[in-house]
């Protein structure tokens, strides 16, 4: 029996808008289980989406890499794992080096951090709300205190996603995560974190929190970063906007985002009945 859900954000409950529809919305909250978000996002940008769905549990950000929980004023850190200084001056130098047309952010617990604007900056920004802070990785990664959570590659060009992978590979960091999170907005994505930082660790985190076994749960996602969360369930359930690969780990797929795919699996599947 199903017991607890976890969900991807974008490409997933979100819509193509950025948006939780309706249907969406309501379905979750006929839900009988708090819900879990499970985003390669930063917890600022998820925190909208969390008080619409008064979602009072533990959250998964950074891919795995920081669990919190949402409070009146902001969010308590139950969980952090974050990238060495030396590897992220590592990876950001060569990516900047290599690869001047690929665009950069990384970020903290608290803050987006940019070596430069760029029209992909400023759309980002208008997405999530953010406003970044302009400051070069060197001087980042010399500031003691400095703990990089997420490293996160925008790629304007399809072409540029094998080379760019074979960079990260030939660095030969033993302690980093290399995950391909999708296309959207006509990019392409590469998020670097911890090695353990991995939305699987995120989904084991709560189902320990809960004493439920991973039978017990069921996931939805879109990307390839979704992947080990998928493989980390009982009842794997992929959207139909999903690449071939991703689906192909999927027990059921459902509808697309744009076409209230949450609700849609939450009310047909005989599986999560008892939790909807």
């Amino acid at each position: 029996m199903i017991k607890q859900l976890f969900f991807d954000l974008d490409g997933t409950l979100l819509n193509s808008r950025g948006h939780v529809s309706p249907a969406n919305q309501a379905a979750i909250q006929k839900t009988s289980c708090d819900i879990p978000l499970v985003s390669a996002r930063a917890p600022q940008e998820m925190l909208s989406t969390v008080r619409s769905l008064n979602l009072t549990g533990p959250q998964v950000a950074f891919n795995g890499g920081l669990v919190f929980i949402a409070t009146k004023k902001g969010y308590r850190v139950l969980e952090k794992m974050a990238l060495s200084q030396l590897s992220a001056r590592v990876i950001m130098a060569a990516v900047m080096m290599y690869f001047p047309r690929v665009s950069l952010s990384y970020y903290d617990q608290f803050n987006w951090y940019v070596p430069r604007y760029n029209d992909i900056v400023r759309q980002e920004q208008a997405r999530n709300g953010l406003v970044p802070r302009l400051k070069s990785p060197a001087a980042a990664c010399a500031e003691p205190s400095f703990k990089p959570l997420k490293i996160m590659l925008t790629i304007p060009d399809a072409m540029l996603v094998a080379p760019l992978r074979s960079l990260l590979a030939g660095l030969n960091l033993p302690d980093i995560a290399v995950q391909q999170s999708g296309h959207a907005y006509g990019y392409d994505f590469i998020e670097i974190t911890h090695r353990n930082a991995q939305k699987a660790h995120g989904v084991q985190f709560i189902l320990q929190q809960k004493k439920l076994s991973a039978s017990a749960a069921a996931a939805f996602g879109d990307g390839q970063n979704d992947l080990p969360m998928l493989k980390s369930v009982g009842l794997p359930i992929v959207m139909e906007n999903a690449t071939p690969v991703v689906q192909a780990q999927a027990a059921f797929v459902t509808k697309s985002n744009d076409d209230d795919g949450v609700a849609h699996a939450l009310f047909t599947h005989p599986a999560l009945k008892e939790v909807s």
